[in-house]
């Protein structure tokens, strides 16, 4: 397993850590990894996705090549950087009053992401959110 900070949606986007796993290590293990980052690190230093591939890139010199594995996660179309991504995967609940769709109206916007893309139980951190955005 690699992570890194990357760019998803071409650059537009915050960046936002993903985690880079081996295909057959991810489903047997997505569920335990998330509980215990979360039980262990800041919810800004949990990655926000979780890509799976047939191996982690390494440099010439045996070290991760993290050069692509920001490139692979650059070239992500929205879509596949949904279904890798664990805030998807959970149940969403919609904004319904005035107060809760401004604000969430505010945070795609500053966040580049489609209207529907949050939720009233999204942290703003884990949808790619950082402290310099916050201030905004």
């Amino acid at each position: 397993m690699a992570a890194e900070l990357v760019r998803i949606d071409q650059g537009r986007a915050a960046p936002t850590i993903a985690a880079f796993v081996r295909c057959d290590e991810l489903s047997k293990i997505l569920e335990t990894v998330v509980v215990g980052l979360e039980r262990a690190l800041p919810h800004h230093m949990v990655p926000t996705f979780f890509i799976p591939v047939d191996k982690i890139p390494l440099s010439a010199g045996g070290k991760t090549d993290r050069r692509i594995l920001q490139e692979m996660a650059a070239a992500l179309s929205p879509e596949e950087a949904a279904a890798f991504s664990r805030v998807t995967q959970e149940k969403q609940r919609i904004p319904e009053t005035a107060l809760e769709r401004a604000l969430a109206d505010s945070w795609c916007g500053l966040l580049h992401l489609s209207a529907d893309a949050i939720s009233l139980d999204d942290n703003f951190f884990r949808v790619g959110g950082d402290r310099y955005g916050m201030t905004r």
